[in-house]
């Protein structure tokens, strides 16, 4: 699944809600599906934003995780347009990258 972003940009603030419930609803329609066919379960997955805006306007990580298989996390908008200063969309060196990615994961648990 990738809606970039719920209840952000035009998107109304309930659908943070909304989206919670629709990926409990493909979640349990795969499990349905799979228990039906005898076949394996879809995967369902997730690309999420890893900045703490978006984590927090768009989803409940802690009800999300219920319900995918994997989640992507991405990573290219640390930085953009609503900064005052210039700068790349992701930090480059290697350990500036890799403190900002634990703490986006720290913050999505």
């Amino acid at each position: 699944m990738d809606w970039e972003f719920p209840a952000t940009r035009g998107s109304p603030p309930e659908d943070k809600y909304r989206f919670t419930y629709l990926m409990k609803g493909l979640y349990e329609a795969f499990a349905e599906e799979a228990k039906e066919s005898g076949k394996e379960k879809l995967i369902l997955t997730l690309a999420a934003a890893s900045g703490t805006y978006y984590i927090d306007q768009s989803y409940e990580p802690k009800k999300i995780i219920n319900y995918i298989d994997y989640m992507l996390l991405m990573t290219y908008n640390y930085h953009g347009q609503w900064e005052k200063k210039l700068d790349t969309t992701v930090d480059c060196t290697p350990i500036t990258m890799t403190l900002r990615l634990v703490r986006s994961l720290s913050y999505t648990r």
